[in-house]
């Protein structure tokens, strides 16, 4: 297993870490945390999803299901399944509830991260036929001097 895909196995152990927490009696200790960000729990979600997703996006983007390459895209909309299904878990629970206000913070970090990866990876496809380029240029020119 590579580098970048132990970095998105420990965000995931962490995010997992980070509900279990909250979800087992210390909401109150996590509110106190969040307490300064913007749109409060919110906010929690749109920052928690958003870097979880930009590190699995990162790391597994080019896995394979049954043959068919994920990209960002399907890495992103199998974490807005698990993020969903998290949401919807919190109604299960004493002290929790379920919020579409926390369900939409989670999905714009999921997107606003896919988006910037995805960006990210297209410029660096787009560097190496550019680099490609330069070099059978350069190769083409000093064979033809």
């Amino acid at each position: 297993m590579d580098s970048k895909r132990r970095v998105a196995l420990a965000a995931i152990a962490a995010v997992v870490a980070i509900i279990a927490t909250v979800n087992s009696g210390f909401r109150h200790e996590a509110m106190i945390v969040v307490s300064w960000l913007p749109y409060k729990d919110a906010g929690a979600h749109f920052i928690i999803m958003g870097m979880l997703a930009a590190t699995v996006c990162w790391a597994y983007a080019d896995a394979r299901i049954a043959g068919v390459r994920l990209g960002v895209l399907g890495v992103s909309l199998i974490l807005g399944v698990g993020v969903g299904l998290e949401e919807l878990s919190q109604g299960f629970f004493p002290g929790r509830s379920v919020t579409l206000k926390d369900l939409l913070a989670g999905y714009l970090g999921i997107s606003l991260a896919a988006a910037v990866v995805a960006g990210l990876r297209g410029r660096r496809a787009a560097g190496s036929e550019s680099d490609r380029e330069s070099r059978r240029r350069s190769g083409y020119a000093s064979r033809s001097r």
